[in-house]
């Protein structure tokens, strides 16, 4: 009896030692995983890359951003806390939306209504001229093969 008990302790241990050893394999992937991605990350394909598509997207977003915006807006929620909220936001946007959209407080009532006039363009040519650039970039290529381990 003293014998099983000995030899069951013996099989814990072992198996502790194994789930530890399995544990320990795991972070030591992880590890590597991490260095390799970081290696990825500062190369200078990536670099070259990541530039490409920062300027293919900001000249896509330029292109496609409205031309005039025109708004007078009647907002009110009831609660006078939450519409100066409403309008500390809207305070903060006022540099950038300047006197295109105004916007008139209700604290009494609980209220949307308004109209809003964009006007804009989007041309396909431009998005296919992206997508054509960043589909054909060989340093694009390469860094999805890397981060797909295709190449080392």
């Amino acid at each position: 009896n003293l014998l099983k008990f000995f030899h069951k302790l013996w099989q814990n241990i072992k198996n502790i030692k194994y789930t530890i050893q399995k544990i320990y394999d795991k972070i030591k992937e992880i590890i590597r995983n991490i260095r390799y991605y970081v290696r990825v990350i500062q190369s200078e394909t990536f670099k070259r890359a990541f530039g490409v598509c920062k300027s293919q997207i900001f000249d896509v977003l330029k292109s496609v951003r409205p031309r005039k915006v025109k708004g007078n807006l009647h907002i009110g929620t009831g609660d006078p806390a939450s519409t100066g909220q409403i309008f500390s936001v809207y305070g903060m946007l006022y540099p950038l939306i300047g006197n295109n959209i105004l916007i008139t407080p209700d604290f009494e009532q609980q209220i949307v209504e308004g109209d809003l006039f964009i006007k804009g363009k989007i041309t396909v040519f431009k998005l296919l001229k992206a997508a054509w650039k960043i589909y054909f970039n060989r340093d694009i290529r390469r860094v999805l093969k890397l981060l797909k381990r295709e190449a080392s």
